[in-house]
């Protein structure tokens, strides 16, 4: 059986984990139209999030 249906969205939610860093595969994930990051201990974005063409919400404030 052959699956011929579009890929669907994909979120991430990993708000309030203590992060520091953004892990480098969120680039890879294509299809992400949300991201939530808030509530960790990031200072900065890496620059591979502008490589998220479908990313239409990021929610990102620190707590540091």
């Amino acid at each position: 059986m052959v699956n011929d249906s579009k890929p669907s969205r994909c979120d991430v939610w990993c708000s309030r984990n203590q992060l520091s860093v953004i892990p480098p595969f969120i680039s890879r994930l294509e299809l992400l139209q949300v991201l939530l990051i808030s509530n960790n201990k990031l200072v900065s974005l890496p620059e591979e999030i502008g490589r998220l063409k479908h990313l239409m919400q990021l929610v990102w404030h620190s707590v540091c």
